[in-house]
Formats: structure tokens, sequence, C-alpha cells
């Protein structure tokens, strides 16, 4: 995939030319066990891939769902000893996030009454990503999500950093200006 990033000379004045910069996918898995204290854990490994990957757009969404899905495989999914698994891709503008165990059951989004406490995860889910959906597997099953994010382009390697030597934004200045990004490639889908 290819992010077209408008270039910035040492002075900080924008070149009249588009650079082609490739995006390689990024993937980060880790598994937990069944206890409660996991979702935790989930939650701050879905937060550090996200600060190290520079995806500052839509956190909030991202951890919240990392939550419900992780509590649902605890509580629902995960057969007693076993493990489960939450995997994060970034590819261009797109993050995944897959919940695997190895449960059966299908999930399902349930629109429970006032009066019940549980019930919403899913609900919550198909809400703030933009896309979800459940994969069956041999054995158990895969809940995913998918997000439109914004990202922050990396500087290149002997690239000058433009805007001057304090510039925090790798050089490229606002990523939904001529990244290649719409500006509303972090909006959620309509109803």
């Amino acid at each position: 995939m290819l992010l077209f990033a408008n270039s910035y000379s040492f002075f900080g004045t924008l070149q009249p030319r588009f650079k082609a910069v490739a995006l390689v996918p990024l993937l980060r898995q880790q598994r937990f066990s069944r206890t409660r204290a996991s979702v935790g854990a989930a939650r701050e490994f879905a937060l550090t891939t996200l600060l190290e990957w520079k995806v500052d757009d839509r956190q909030d969404d991202i951890r919240l769902c990392v939550s419900e899905l992780a509590t649902s495989a605890v509580l629902h999914g995960v057969p007693p000893g076993r493990e489960f698994s939450v995997r994060l891709l970034l590819e261009g503008a797109l993050l995944r996030l897959e919940v695997r165990d190895s449960g059966d059951g299908h999930p399902e989004v349930r629109h429970p009454g006032m009066e019940r406490c549980t019930g919403r995860g899913l609900f919550l889910v198909s809400e703030l990503a933009d896309d979800f959906g459940v994969a069956q597997n041999d054995p158990g099953k895969t809940v995913w999500a998918v997000f439109k994010v914004a990202i922050t382009p990396r500087q290149e390697v002997g690239e000058p950093r433009g805007r001057g030597a304090a510039s925090s934004d790798g050089g490229f200045g606002d990523p939904s200006q001529g990244s290649g990004i719409r500006p509303d490639a972090h909006a959620r889908r309509g109803p």
C-alpha cells in the first residue's frame, strides 16, 4: 500500500511534489490467561501498541472494544485452562482488532432491556467499530472489529525534518492534509 504525503524542505516550505511512501502492515499479537485481570492487561497491550504505531485517533473506541471482546472471551468463550489472544493489524488507515478463543458459541448482537446488567458488549462493538464480524475457527472463533484511523506518517531516514528541528509531526505536516487519507477517514459508519 502506498501513502502519498506532501514533502517539506529544510526551511519548512511545502515542495510542489508528492512523494510515495510504502506502508508495511504492522501486526502484534499477545495471548492472555482466562482471568478477569487479563481484560485490563489486554487493554494495556492495545494502548501500548497504538502508541508505538503512532495511532493517536480513536484510542478510546478501540480500547473499549478490546475490553468488551476480552471480557466476553473470559466469561463465555475460553474453556477452563485455555487462553485467548488479542491481535492488532494496522494496514494503511485501517486497524483490525481480533480476539480469538477456543470456546464454542456464536456471538450475536443483543438488545437487552434496561433492567439487564449484561449483554451489551457486541452492541457496543457494533456501534463503535466501522465494521465487525465473527469468523468460526477449528476450534473456537475470532471476533473482529475494523476501525478507520488517522495515522501519523513516519519520517524517512535522511529526510529533512521540515518546519524546524522541533517538529513533532515527522516533517510531513498535518496528516489529514495531503497525506492520502480522507479527512473523514476516522468517521464512524452510519446507521
